[in-house]
C-alpha cells in the first residue's frame, strides 16, 4: 500500500480497492495455484510488473521503494 498503490494512481480507477482485491485473491484458499505454476517466467514477471511500479515510484518520489527495491535486487542483482 505504501510503494505500489501510489504507482497506480491515475492507471486503475481505486488503487486502494485494487489492492484489497489482490490481496484478497491471494488469501483466497479455493485457488489452487501451484508454487511452480506461480513461479513459471518469473524473470519476465519481475521486468514487466515489478520493475516499472519501481520506476514509476522513485520518478514520482524522488527516492527508491524500499521493499521493491529490496526484492528486486534480490531477483536481478545487479544485471
Amino acid at each position: 500500500f505504501e510503494e505500489i498503490v501510489p504507482t497506480l494512481i491515475g492507471q486503475v480507477v481505486d488503487p486502494a480497492s485494487f489492492a484489497e482485491q489482490a490481496l484478497e485473491r491471494f488469501a483466497n484458499p479455493f485457488l489452487d495455484h501451484k508454487l511452480m505454476d506461480i513461479a513459471v517466467n518469473h524473470d519476465a514477471k519481475v521486468r514487466l510488473r515489478l520493475i516499472p511500479t519501481y520506476r514509476a515510484f522513485l520518478e514520482t518520489f524522488g527516492h527508491r521503494p524500499p521493499r521493491l527495491g529490496e526484492i528486486i535486487q534480490s531477483v536481478v542483482g545487479d544485471r
